[in-house]
């Protein structure tokens, strides 16, 4: 499992102020089952609630079964989810060790880590090929 690190608290700054707390990312999914697999067994979230009606399956699923998070959405009518240039970053305490381990579990590898100034990144892909960033930013002296 990933270990997670805590946000810092933002600056609140002069600028002007969200409409509140980020909750949640939605991603369209092929196969729902082998989505909730991957992120519970390979990234390490937990479900929050599975909704299934007639015309779809939506799974919400966050680090310690909380929002923030994702929002698995099957729609079977839909299709296969297009391309995306979206990506879902998780903040690390060891870029390299979470790596390792989510490739020991399954993910495919799309960039190994690599250091970009005091930032290590990684990328690996989810099963419907959105890309995953694992990165951890070393504190500035």
């Amino acid at each position: 499992m990933i270990a997670f690190m805590p946000i810092a608290p933002d600056d609140p700054g002069s600028g002007p102020q969200p409409l509140g707390s980020f909750s949640h990312l939605r991603l369209d999914v092929q196969d729902i089952d082998s989505s909730v697999a991957f992120y519970r067994d390979v990234i390490g979230l937990r479900q929050i609630v599975r909704y299934e009606t007639p015309q779809r399956t939506i799974v919400q699923m966050g680090a310690d079964g909380r929002l923030p998070g994702i929002e698995l959405w099957h729609e079977p009518w839909l299709g296969p989810p297009p391309p995306s240039r979206v990506h879902i970053a998780f903040w690390v305490a060891d870029v390299d060790e979470a790596h390792a381990e989510a490739v020991r579990r399954g993910a495919r590898v799309l960039i190994s880590p690599f250091q970009v100034d005091d930032e290590r990144i990684a990328f690996l892909s989810d099963p419907d090929g959105y890309p995953i960033e694992l990165h951890h930013v070393e504190p500035r002296l």
